[in-house]
């Protein structure tokens, strides 16, 4: 409908229907004309309208004034409303992806009764493109047309083949099987007939036209039966046979009972009759059942020997042309067989032939007696259809009875060969050439161990492995498949490993590598690779480009390999960093597993020669129970711990577990094993007990990252209160217009828990911080540098303290920042949650200098710098924070100054005290009475001595990088080890190593004798490489043991204070550029400073 009113130029007068303006009285008389002819317009689409649509249908719009009004009923009546519509569209969708083609259905038939519903779909709005239209013929069209499709999909790209060109396709395809059927008749093309000549080809059958339907041979209908349906059979009432082959025909004569009616396979009195046949006739009925044959070749084509018969694969029967050879003979079957001259000869009957061979007597079935043949023929399309196997190699015939015995072996000898090589069609060539085809086993396998070594790298991972690891590496043996696998973090380290696995395969068999096979992947083909297998006589045999499939031995490995690593871990639901561990033991299994590879023997039999036990094997990923030596643990702790099973270890007979508790991974032989129970919590590196989880949640708790969260706390919003209470004592800044020409610096609160030595809990902090990252150099500040005191200052004074027996006080400087004067002006906003009401818009000018201005540090230090000078003290002259006050006769008083913390010592207590006091009345702050803790040193004075530790610190190192169970040592560094810049691999992640050498040389502030291996490994810092990041862990396996170790100064009754040095070299000891090393110690009475 809308085509045709599109067609006559309606369709704009029924889409876009508006109301007619009305024509003025001075319309001109082209408007009155364009206004007459879109009134015709309307009446002519409505008219249209109704003269289309059916007299039932007319009634329902006969009351629409408009064609818009009668298209938009005639719409809602027919499509319905948009859920109806939508309804109706999915029924339309299910019938479309169920509908497939009927066996007895024509192309033509099928596709069109597809096409409607693709209309239909359309029609409902549903854009259906052609080409999922010709991938649904392709999908449901019957296995016959199998063929028919991937000679499509090979030479046509299926995204652009239309469906009129499927269908033609597919059309042609089915008529031309057609044809061919109708066509079909026995052939013999071996047989040649008796005296005469090739037939013409005007020769007509007539001796089989005037046969019955019902004596059609049973060649003709087994054919047929191989193809497709038939009609209705008018006897049996089935359709899987043609009515001349029919078990129930009206003309057949059975052998058994010799009545009409049915055949011997269907006979119901078969049995009874059997007893009354003679012998020779029931060793017929026995070989019928078991369905025996014989194969035999001739020698001689012209040999009259009635035991000699030909294999003839284009025969569809067997036949032969002496009647004598029959035990039994059916004949009155009759059908006609084509031979190859193109005669058609006829077949006067059917039966079985017994034969005398040397392996006893065989029987030949359903064999058709030609009468006008030279040779007996045996059908192997009918020994296939019989289920025997018939296997054509080596110039041979390999034949098996259907329960798999063997029977014989048959030679064909003298076999034509075609010759001749067809001109190359260059087009052909850049249009068709496809890969050549490997073959699926090597012919020529290893005959000894290490003849021919396989080797391929697989990986990147997508997450590394619990020792970091990101790639695997195997070599596996040609001759008895055995399979070693590493386990690498780059692929450069290939080349070590395979100098590591030569050395062990050679020595445990006495045999040297002669060839290795590997892609051409750079970590084989590096000229270090290859100058080795030069020099080791190794020939190095490269696949070429883009063929993995030669090196297929390794590619099929890998792939084992990798399928039973991730069988394992979504077995058990273990993380994917647990891959090395599940691929280790995929290849253990592997190697004690019965393969055919090597004539069903396991790889490690045919290495080893002795049969692997698997008395030992137990499930992947079990729970298990680890016990725990009495060395581990006292009387009280428990003699298990709980871990899971993750592979054998390959250097002793034990487990290899890894402790949920720790994350480590143990070796053992003590191990109960829980083969039942899953693991429930996930497996992550590194876990922790609950308690410690608990404690870091509470100290993550209370130290808000916003001040939101902080005023929440009564804690920190008391901490916020004496902050800015600090602040306004100190007159800090003052509250100004907000300037127009200078920028404003913004403010943060942070916010800190202060702890005690011990760990406990001292106080809540909260500090307001500028953000001085937004100042500008030369005009919000110019100097900024402010001196620290040196850790051999703060060791000195302590060991002069235990020298004289002083006492040492702590002094911690409120808010020491704000006390010093700012010289720049600086303008800031108003903090959080203490903003001016009346005043939100206006800003603070500093006149101190508060936490996180640039120039904070040195404005305070000059401030206390110029308060202790006119107090009479003296800044010595090689350390800045170090100030000393000496009168005559009067014990010196010495003050070192720590950003804001001040330390005190002397002689006299009482002018000490008198100093507190002095300078409590000038600046804020709190006397925390005799040192016990000073930025990450324990100090413990006594009577007589002075001692200094960090076994908290030292701890938190230690649980800071995994290694609080770690074995002890008795010395930080192996002895004579020399480590080099080269060797190893660098480490993907340096920073870590980075921040294991910070922490060390912070330790050395209380340990000097950590001074010379730390800073030896930190000679590695810029490239780390995995030879140095074991040596540092060593260290921390020496601070494990040594925790509470450190300095102690004593008193020493001797009048004179005296410092002794002692320094020493050693000669060019750096391996990488023959540098040398030097040390020095220095002690001041007992103890060493620095």
């Amino acid at each position: 409908m809308k085509t045709f009113l599109r067609d006559v130029n309606l369709w704009n007068a029924v889409e876009f229907e508006t109301e007619l303006l009305v024509l003025k009285e001075n319309a001109s008389q082209a408007q009155v004309k364009q206004y007459e002819e879109d009134i015709a317009k309307r009446y002519r689409a409505l008219s249209f309208i109704h003269s289309a649509v059916s007299e039932s249908v007319f009634n329902k719009i006969m009351g629409c004034e408009t064609a818009n009004k009668a298209c938009s009923k005639l719409e809602k009546e027919f499509l319905g409303s948009a859920r109806s519509k939508q309804v109706r569209l999915q029924n339309l969708r299910r019938k479309y992806e169920l509908l497939i083609m009927k066996e007895n259905q024509t192309i033509d038939e099928f596709v069109e009764d597809l096409m409607k519903l693709v209309n239909q779909i359309r029609l409902m709005g549903d854009s259906l493109i052609d080409l999922k239209v010709v991938e649904k013929i392709m999908l449901s069209l019957p296995e016959r047309f199998d063929p028919t499709i991937t000679s499509l999909e090979q030479v046509k790209d299926i995204t652009e083949l239309s469906i009129l060109d499927s269908v033609s396709a597919l059309e042609a395809d089915e008529q031309r099987k057609a044809a061919r059927r109708d066509e079909r008749v026995d052939h013999a093309l071996a047989a040649r007939a008796k005296g005469k000549a090739p037939a013409d080809p005007s020769f007509k059958k007539n001796s089989n036209e005037n046969k019955e339907k019902d004596k059609a041979g049973t060649a003709a209908g087994r054919s047929q039966n191989k193809r497709g349906k038939f009609s209705v059979c008018p006897y049996c009432k089935k359709r899987n046979h043609s009515e001349a082959y029919c078990w129930f025909r009206l003309g057949v004569k059975c052998n058994a009972c010799k009545q009409l009616g049915h055949v011997e396979k269907v006979c119901k009195n078969k049995a009874e009759a059997a007893n009354k046949k003679p012998q020779v006739t029931k060793q017929v009925e026995k070989a019928e059942v078991a369905e025996e044959v014989l194969f035999m070749t001739i020698e001689n084509s012209n040999s009259a020997d009635n035991n000699h018969w030909l294999l003839d694969s284009a025969c569809s029967n067997h036949m032969t042309s002496k009647a004598e050879l029959f035990s039994e003979l059916d004949t009155d079957h009759c059908s006609s067989v084509k031979i190859g001259n193109g005669l058609i000869l006829d077949a006067v009957g059917k039966g079985t032939v017994a034969i005398q061979t040397a392996s006893g007597t065989r029987y030949v079935l359903n064999v058709l007696l030609v009468s006008e043949i030279t040779h007996n023929l045996l059908s192997v399309g009918q020994l296939v259809d019989e289920d025997y196997m018939l296997v054509f190699k080596n110039n041979a015939c390999t034949v098996y009875e259907p329960s798999g015995v063997y029977i014989m072996s048959v030679p064909m000898l003298n076999l034509p060969k075609l010759h001749g090589d067809s001109p190359i069609c260059s087009s052909c060539q850049y249009g068709k050439l496809t890969r050549r085809s490997f073959p699926k086993a090597s012919l020529n396998r290893a005959k000894h161990r290490l003849e021919l070594v396989h080797s391929d790298v697989a990986g990147p991972m997508s997450e590394p492995s619990l020792n970091g690891s990101k790639y695997f590496v195997i070599f596996i043996d040609d001759m008895s498949r055995m399979t070693w696998i590493y386990f690498i973090q780059h692929k450069s380290e290939v080349f070590s490993v395979f100098q590591k696995f030569k050395a062990k395969v050679e020595n445990e068999s006495g045999c040297r590598i002669k060839k290795l096979r590997t892609d051409n992947g750079g970590e084989y083909t590096s000229s270090e690779f290859i100058s080795y297998l030069e020099n080791e006589g190794i020939h190095h045999q490269l696949t070429a480009p883009y063929c993995p499939e030669q090196n297929g031995v390794s590619e099929r490995k890998n792939r084992t390999i990798i399928e039973m690593s991730r069988c394992f871990l979504f077995k058990k639901k273990l993380p994917k960093s647990f891959w090395a561990e599940s691929a280790n033991t995929a290849v253990y299994l592997q190697n004690i597993l019965i393969t055919q590879a090597v004539n069903n023997e396991t790889p490690y039999e045919a290495w080893y020669s002795t049969r692997p036990s698997v008395d030992h094997l137990r499930i992947f990923a079990s729970i298990c129970y680890l016990h725990v030596p009495e060395e581990l643990r006292d009387k009280l702790q428990p003699k298990a711990k709980l871990g899971v099973f993750i592979g054998y270890s390959q250097q002793s007979k034990a487990y290899r577990i890894y402790q949920i508790e720790s994350g480590k991974v143990s070796v053992s032989i003590h191990v109960t094993f829980d083969e039942e129970q899953i693991v429930d919590e996930p497996l992550v590196r590194g876990t922790r007990p609950l308690q410690e989880i608990y404690e870091s949640c509470n100290v993550a708790a209370f130290e808000p990252a916003t001040p939101e969260e902080a005023v929440l706390s009564p804690e920190w919003k008391e901490a916020m209160k004496e902050e800015m209470k600090m602040i306004n004592l100190n007159k800090t800044w003052s509250l100004v217009d907000r300037p127009k020409h200078h920028h404003v610096l913004g403010v943060k609160w942070v916010f800190r828990m202060k702890l005690n030595s011990d760990g406990s809990l001292n106080k809540h902090k909260a500090r307001l911080v500028v953000k001085g990252f937004a100042q500008l150099p030369g005009v919000d500040y110019h100097e900024t540098f402010a001196p620290v005191a040196r850790m051999d200052t703060i060791r000195l004074l302590l060991a002069l303290s235990a020298k004289f027996k002083w006492k040492m006080f702590h002094l911690d400087i409120k808010s020491a920042f704000l006390n010093g004067d700012l010289q720049e002006e600086i303008f800031i906003e108003q903090p959080y949650g203490f903003e001016s009401e009346p005043n939100r818009d206006k800003v603070y000018k500093l006149h101190k200098a508060p936490y996180g201005l640039k120039q904070a540090p040195r404005a305070w230090y000059c401030k206390f710098d110029d308060y202790l000078k006119g107090q009479g003290f003296h800044k010595s002259s090689n350390e800045a924070t170090l100030y000393i006050q000496k009168a005559d006769d009067q014990n010196p008083l010495i003050i070192s100054l720590y950003v804001d913390d001040m330390l005190v010592t002397g002689g006299d207590d009482q002018r000490i005290s008198k100093l507190k006091l002095e300078m409590q009345s000038r600046f804020r702050m709190t006397d925390l009475g005799q040192m016990s803790y000073f930025v990450g040193l324990q100090i413990l004075q006594g009577n007589s001595r002075i001692f200094i530790c960090q076994s908290n610190y030292i701890g938190e190192v230690l649980d800071k990088f995994k290694m609080t169970d770690c074995k002890t040592v008795a010395t930080p560094l192996i002895p004579h080890e020399k480590l080099s810049v080269d060797k190893g691999s660098a480490l993907e992640n340096p920073s870590t190593f980075r921040s294991l050498i910070g922490s060390l040389l912070y330790i050395c502030a209380s340990r000097p004798n950590l001074m010379f291996a730390a800073s030896y490994l930190s000679r590695f810092m810029q490239v780390p490489t995995t030879e140095h990041f074991p040596a540092a862990k060593r260290v921390l396996r020496y601070l494990k043991g040594t925790a509470n170790f450190g300095l102690q100064f004593t008193y020493i009754d001797e009048s004179s204070v005296e410092l002794v040095g002692f320094s020493d070299s050693d000669w060019a000891g750096c391996v990488d550029d023959c540098k040398s090393t030097s040390g020095y110690v220095f002690t001041l009475g007992n103890g060493v400073f620095c």
